[in-house]
């Protein structure tokens, strides 16, 4: 019997593999088109493949870190309340359950900035 869950380890291992080779090779892309200012294609793939895949890893920090790219792109395009409604309402909670004080910091900052951008000097 230790055979087949010997099997079903390595299956999983394998896919898990093969999860983070796509990863590693759509974000490669997504950052090319960010960088070439292809702006909507570098956000989907970060919304629609990267995220999901994240997920399915169960890593937290990199789903954090993508949230973060896909509002910098929110806010580079004017989408400002777009790219503080992930900031708020997605990536701050994902910082607290991971207890990442610094990463949460530096989102706080980049609310600032958003909101300063909006006139909203006051909050």
């Amino acid at each position: 019997m230790a055979k087949p869950m010997a099997r079903e380890s390595a299956a999983l291992e394998n896919d898990r593999n093969e999860v983070l080779e796509g990863v590693k090779a759509r974000r490669q892309v997504a950052d090319d088109l960010q960088a070439q200012g292809a702006l909507d294609e570098a956000l989907r793939i970060r919304r629609e493949e990267l995220l999901p895949a994240f997920e399915k890893l169960g890593d937290g920090r990199s789903q954090a870190v993508t949230l973060g790219q896909m509002a910098d792109i929110l806010t580079r395009k004017g989408d400002l309340d777009g790219a503080l409604r992930i900031r708020r309402e997605e990536q701050l909670p994902l910082l607290d359950q991971l207890g990442a004080v610094h990463e949460r910091a530096v989102a706080m900052g980049k609310i600032a900035d958003i909101l300063t951008d909006m006139a909203e000097l006051n909050e």
